[in-house]
């Protein structure tokens, strides 16, 4: 039992604990509360899977809530601002210069680990001016290496991608 009051206890789900009924005991009085859910720390999705600096994610699992300290997440073992949080699900900001790597929540002591996250980043734009046909170098990192997976437009007008790399585009 970490504390109680005349309109609230709160308590620790003990070692070892698993879905099932939950009873409160008193002045040899046995009180039926409910159905208690044990999750254990999981992580299920990220969402989306890449962006830049600043950009938030969505991560769904279970076992995010804790009494004691709020759940840490981590992208590529940066450290992440989490912006809001709820058992099932955690919304955070992407950290600068996260790179690419997994996404990993922590709390209470326990780690889950979820998928790739890709950061991305534009670091320059070469040439800046020109006209129709004008090959554009754009560089940075956490592009896809097929063409046809990258999207660029100028002025909301779809560029053809004739060239990509992780992290140089054409």
């Amino acid at each position: 039992m970490i504390s109680a009051t005349a309109t609230a206890i709160v308590v620790r789900m003990p070692t070892g604990g698993n879905t099932g009924k939950l009873v409160l005991s008193y002045n040899n009085q046995i009180m039926d509360v409910g159905t208690y859910t044990y999750q254990d720390l999981s992580v299920r999705q990220v969402f989306p899977a890449n962006g830049p600096a600043g950009s938030q994610i969505r991560i769904g699992g279970t076992g995010f809530g804790s009494v004691s300290n709020p759940a840490e997440v981590f992208i590529n073992e940066k450290k992440a601002l989490v912006v809001s949080i709820s058992d099932t699900l955690i919304v955070a900001e992407v950290p600068n210069e996260a790179g690419s790597g997994s996404v990993i929540v922590k709390v209470d002591g326990m780690n889950a680990k979820g998928q790739t996250f890709t950061y991305q980043a534009i670091k320059g734009i070469k040439p800046l001016t020109g006209g129709k046909d004008t090959r554009v170098v754009i560089s940075g990192e956490g592009f896809e290496q097929l063409t046809t997976n990258n999207i660029v437009e100028f002025n909301g007008k779809k560029a053809l991608v004739v060239e990509s790399t992780q992290s140089v585009w054409s």
